[in-house]
């Protein structure tokens, strides 16, 4: 029996944080902190730096190297799309380009004050081009085109250029809104009186107006102590992408866990690049039973019932957060733009979140009366209580779960982790253990120390029969580390698309615990910090190469870079030695006639040649990044987009020949039975058109 470190102990005791963790109905006002003086902006820059260097799991030298990815960072940062700055601008302040990491040594934020004089100056600038500029109608009868890709454009060359860059930004908002009111009116003419072009583009440019007094605005609530935050999270996030300082607001929002009785939509967000993203969504939630909100839209305007819609781009997450909270009953219309670049209004009826709806089910499926019936296990996440040690835990859920699939005689069981992000690595290690016997689950390592190896120690096998896997790109973490070290044994099947690819563990380090004395400038905040690497039990690691399936199945975003790799500075892939590890509980059979069968029944089967053709297209539709800025020529290519979409929605969400039977009985008392039944029948009817669950079967 190996002992484990006491530091491994500890890991093994907190969560692997996954992706996308900020849920928005849990933010609660708390006080903030007003002060920005020098001395404190000090005080946290060198504490950071000494953290970083201390405990990251792969500290970075800041040397010029380093100061000059700083400066592009924190520049990108503050103005993603270039509208703001001039060339000469970024000329001026090249200067500390060599110099920002003796500044990061000493504390020192003068590079960082500059900075934001020119910045809140062209801010200044801008408002007055937006103003005039949007006073007339724009020509949309010009063959033009407008590049929304920063990163194919300089910076503007001076006023002139700068004005003529808000010009075709203007325009090209204006257009997209003025092609979906024609378009929406298009579809409604039987049911609405038919408005003439100029009261449609006046309208679309009266909105925009409206969009951007309102946004300048918010940037003009920007206080220098938000500014400062992102400036020492640029840094940070030169480490890696999944470390990052926590002020103390936003440390207490992140804390607050998913439990009790929660008013809202259920849905997780995160500001992404001044999106707000939605990163998942609450199973049994008010968002999740209206079904039209999905992860990865992007949450451009927030309506309160029939009230006219705020934008929200660019807009502060918590901002946007209290926008879309509130009490049960009451109705929220969000204006999301999905990732194919079509626009849609979902409106969501908010209500209690019910927090069951997150744990573990089965159910039994067959794909005929006559078939041999088979488990199948859902997991939306790696939960455990912490706070209490009899709590809920996955690894026992699913061991119930197992056992009442067992009573049905199931011929084997599917184990569902796609689009689970992660959570509890404990419970991975100790669900390893259901289906093998005592051997090593996963390696952990510091950075320098040796690797620890987390094993299963309990020699009793819960589940000894055939196994499946399910992942895809949004299952990650803890999902990677199940399925890994399934797939290292030969114990399990693993089937879907590469997984998301992040191999690392974080941990909160409190600022005023490392700081003695200064309290007149706590509490100071929190990093969270990358302090591990996990590797597989072949000595490999799933970081950005995720877990590649035994059996491939087709899927929307296999031609994108979706998962770890599409961040910035990830930590790199790398391997150890591998642990020593067999089993004799059960071994897939004829894995490569089960690899040739598949792929013949995906080749001819209908559904997953639409798929593929819908890959096809988001992938053509990723990479056109340049827009006319013709009317006619605009709406013919938004409308493909929407007919393609429409014409594949129709046929992939179709049911499928599978029988599905809840293990669970409910049995209706009262009201809240009554909606547990109805969450059922939903999920049952989700089973029934999921395609990749009857090929897995």
């Amino acid at each position: 029996m190996a002992i484990l470190k006491k530091s491994t102990l500890f890991i093994s005791s907190v969560a692997i944080f996954g992706i996308a963790l900020i849920s928005f109905f849990a933010f609660q006002p708390k006080k903030t902190i007003e002060n920005d003086d020098p001395a404190r902006r000090k005080i946290i820059i060198r504490t950071l730096l000494k953290e970083l260097n201390n405990y990251h799991y792969l500290p970075k030298k800041v040397d010029d190297k380093f100061s000059a990815e700083f400066f592009d960072r924190f520049i990108e940062l503050l103005d993603p799309n270039k509208l703001f700055f001039h060339k000469k601008d970024i000329d001026k302040l090249s200067s500390y380009k060599t110099y920002l990491d003796d500044e990061l040594e000493e504390g020192t934020t003068e590079f960082f004050d500059l900075t934001l004089q020119v910045f809140n100056e062209r801010i200044i600038e801008a408002e007055e081009h937006h103003s005039s500029l949007l006073k007339n109608s724009f020509d949309f009868t010009k063959d033009a085109s407008y590049e929304t890709d920063s990163d194919k454009k300089d910076f503007a060359g001076g006023k002139k250029e700068i004005k003529e860059r808000w010009e075709q930004w203007l325009k090209f908002r204006v257009l997209t809104r003025l092609q979906s009111s024609i378009n929406q009116q298009e579809k409604e003419k039987e049911l609405a009186e038919h408005q003439p072009y100029d009261t449609l583009e006046l309208a679309a440019r009266t909105k925009e107006i409206k969009f951007h007094n309102d946004w300048f605005k918010r940037i003009h609530q920007v206080t220098t102590k938000d500014r400062f935050e992102s400036y020492v999270n640029a840094a940070i996030s030169l480490f890696d992408p999944h470390s990052n300082y926590f002020p103390p607001q936003d440390k207490e929002n992140f804390d607050i866990s998913i439990s009790g009785r929660l008013e809202g939509i259920g849905a997780r967000l995160q500001s992404e690049e001044g999106y707000v993203k939605v990163t998942g969504i609450v199973p049994g939630s008010a968002s999740w039973r209206q079904g039209e909100l999905e992860e990865n839209d992007l949450i451009i305007a927030v309506g309160q019932s029939n009230q006219e819609p705020i934008d929200v781009v660019d807009m502060k997450l918590g901002d946007v957060v209290n926008l879309i909270r509130g009490k049960k009953g009451t109705e929220v219309r969000l204006t999301v733009q999905k990732v194919d670049g079509t626009k849609k209004i979902i409106p969501i009826t908010r209500d209690i979140v019910i927090l069951e709806e997150g744990y573990a089910k089965s159910s039994v499926i067959k794909s005929g009366e006559d078939a041999q019936p088979v488990g199948y296990i859902y997991l939306p996440k790696f939960y455990t209580d912490f706070n209490n040690q009899g709590g809920r835990t996955c690894s026992q859920d699913i061991k119930n779960e197992i056992e009442k699939l067992k009573q049905q005689n199931v011929g084997g069981i599917v184990l569902d982790l796609r689009d689970n992000g992660g959570g509890s690595l404990r419970d991975v290690v100790e669900m390893g253990g259901l289906f093998i016997e005592q051997g090593p689950i996963v390696q952990v390592k510091y950075q320098r120390e040796e690797p620890t190896i987390l094993e299963n120690r309990n020699s009793d096998v819960t589940y000894d029969g055939p196994l499946v896997i399910m992942i895809n790109s949004f299952s990650a973490s803890a999902s990677e580390i199940l399925a890994a070290a399934m797939q290292d044994y030969d114990r399990a099947i693993i089937v879907g698309s590469t997984s998301f690819g992040k191999g690392t563990v974080q941990r909160f380090i409190d600022l005023d615990r490392t700081v003695f004395g200064n309290y007149e400038y706590k509490p100071l905040g929190s990093l969270k910090l990358t302090i591990q690497k996990f590797y597989r039990i072949n000595g490999g690691t799933n970081q950005l190469s995720g877990v590649k399936p035994d059996i491939e199945l087709p899927d929307i975003y296999s031609q994108l870079d979706i998962g770890e790799k599409e961040y910035k500075n990830p930590l790199v892939w790398s391997e150890i030695t591998p642990a020593v590890y067999q089993q004799e509980v059960f071994t897939p059979s004829h894995l490569g006639e089960l690899k040739l069968s598949s792929a013949y029944r995906i080749d001819t089967n209908s559904i997953f040649k639409i798929i593929k053709k819908r890959a096809d297209l988001l992938k053509n539709q990723r990479e056109n990044t340049s827009f006319s800025l013709n009317l006619e020529a605009y709406d013919e290519y938004m409308s493909s987009v929407d007919q393609n979409n429409e014409s594949l929605n129709s046929v992939i969400d179709t049911e499928r020949s599978i029988l599905v039977k809840p293990v669970d009985k409910i049995k209706i008392e009262n009201i809240q039975d009554s909606a547990k039944l109805e969450r059922q029948d939903d999920w049952i009817n989700s089973i029934k058109r999921d395609i990749y669950i009857e090929e897995s079967m």
